[in-house]
């Protein structure tokens, strides 16, 4: 495969940064780079970032977490797209019981479907009251 000249040359740009950053030890911006002990240090305390920002002095609270996010160790945020969302708004309309919408989006809780609805101000039908067994009463509640 032949590359052009601007493709070989995004290619070479890319080995010098990458050579600068192992030379110098610090971005283009000035800043470090993580080393190996505090990447070890990251996930033996990952939840507890009191004690992180205690073990990595010259680290602040969102580079922390943000390492954490990049290394994944932390866990991965829960994206709804718009065709999981297409699947649970008719179900929920519908009022379908909770594990049988479950059974259709495999990577979501009850409280994800509960809160993505809630978000998006849909709502499940009322269910119809408890008969008290007497004819009047019970046509009064329906109403």
């Amino acid at each position: 495969m032949l590359l052009s000249r601007y493709q070989r040359a995004a290619m070479n740009s890319a080995a010098v940064n990458q050579a600068y950053m192992m030379r110098t030890g610090l971005t283009y911006s000035g800043q470090r780079l993580w080393t190996v002990e505090e990447i070890k240090t990251l996930k033996r305390l990952y939840p507890d970032y009191k004690a992180l920002v205690l073990a990595l002095p010259e680290r602040t609270r969102s580079a922390i977490e943000a390492k954490a996010w990049r290394c994944r160790i932390a866990r991965p945020l829960r994206v709804w797209s718009e065709a999981e969302f297409a699947i649970m708004k008719p179900l929920y309309i519908r009022g379908e019981p909770m594990p049988m919408i479950l059974t259709r989006l495999p990577n979501k809780t009850a409280r994800q479907v509960w809160a993505k609805a809630w978000n998006r101000n849909i709502q499940r039908p009322r269910r119809p009251p408890q008969s008290t067994g007497l004819a009047t009463v019970d046509a009064i509640r329906r109403r």
